[in-house]
């Protein structure tokens, strides 16, 4: 009984107040309204975008195509778009074949498009666009899984000891074409069986995988188990990653 007493006591006395206050609601309204579109406005400066979709030169990626892209003519495809992206976003991003995914104990390693975006702050707004972008496509382009990668996150990415003896050799001066892994071996083979540390015997394409090599050593175990990983060599439309897939000499590689 109280409480309606003092319910009925705030309903009159805001309403013999409404005369007065009429000229001051029109204001406080139009400053609701000010502020709504000031929060609004701001918002969406933080709101994700679709970089992929706002970018001339992607609009080549939701397109169907009659046949698979490989991997390698994807990589070249692609690479105008990104181009675009990154003078929209600020970012220096170059588009690679890569290890998207590591390996785990049930699967191999998985290869596929890797966007390396330099020193980009992970909440950079080109960052975050960018990242939204791939959602939108379930982190596929053209038909081969896709993975961002910053210069911070080299480290964790693992590199076959194969790396060392192909930056150090001199066999190969003219670049080629390589598209494959049979490219790869033709290419840069001898570079990896000449290694004395290596003790590589035979290379050989890897089934299913299109830019993966098997390679048979003598070597020790701990040799064996760090020549397991991905090498990235120079060819005539830029840097390929290769994966390297290590056994010893007394395992029959697989065919």
């Amino acid at each position: 009984m109280v409480m309606k007493k003092l319910i009925s006591a705030v309903l009159a006395s805001t309403l013999l107040a409404a005369p007065a206050a009429a000229a001051g609601l029109e204001g406080l309204f139009q400053n609701d309204m000010a502020f709504a579109k000031l929060v609004t406005g701001t918002v969406s400066l933080y709101e994700a975008k679709d970089a992929l979709a706002e970018t001339p030169e992607c609009g080549l990626l939701d397109r169907k195509y009659f046949r698979q892209f490989s991997l390698v003519e994807a990589v070249k495809v692609l690479q105008p778009c990104v181009d675009g992206v990154s003078r929209r976003s600020g970012m220096n991003i170059k588009a690679e074949t890569g290890v998207v995914r590591e390996a785990t104990d049930s699967e191999g390693p998985v290869m596929g498009i890797v966007l390396r975006t330099g020193d980009a702050s992970i909440t950079s707004e080109g960052m975050r666009d960018l990242s939204y972008s791939l959602r939108q496509r379930n982190f596929e382009l053209l038909g081969h899984p896709v993975r961002v990668r910053r210069a911070s996150d080299e480290a964790a990415s693992r590199k076959s000891a194969a790396q060392e003896a192909l930056d150090s050799c001199m066999l190969t001066t003219v670049l080629r074409k390589i598209e494959s892994s049979a490219d790869f071996i033709n290419a840069y083979g001898k570079c990896i069986t000449s290694s004395d540390a290596l003790k590589v015997k035979e290379l050989r394409p890897a089934p299913n995988r299109e830019l993966g090599v098997l390679a048979l050593s003598s070597a020790s175990d701990v040799v064996v188990q760090s020549l397991n990983g991905a090498v990235s060599v120079n060819s005539q439309d830029g840097p390929v990653t290769v994966l390297i897939i290590a056994y010893p000499e007394t395992f029959s590689l697989p065919k």
